[in-house]
């Protein structure tokens, strides 16, 4: 389940993607709010992509990925189904 929808950029220890709410995703409440496990795995998911970006075209495919732990994740607001997120890992 692929979340971002751009990686908007990439730099030597950081990256920033941007995500659309989308109703039809899992995690997104009846209510249109995002469940708050979500924002881990978009964080994962641009650590992801900015290191896939960083490989030769060759070696995309074989790359095998990341396990992300968190501590101590403070969500300051509620996001909610058309919200345009900008992540940044």
């Amino acid at each position: 389940m692929c979340l971002i929808d751009d990686l908007v950029e990439v730099c030597d220890r950081s990256a920033q993607a941007e995500v659309t709410v989308r109703g039809a995703r899992p995690f997104v409440r009846l209510d249109g709010s995002v469940e708050e496990c979500l924002f881990v795995e978009m964080i994962a998911q641009t650590i992801a992509a900015a290191s896939g970006f960083e490989l030769p075209t060759a070696e995309r495919k074989t790359f095998e990925g990341y396990l992300l732990g968190v501590r101590a994740l403070k969500i300051l607001c509620t996001a909610r189904v058309g919200d345009v997120l900008r992540i940044k890992a």
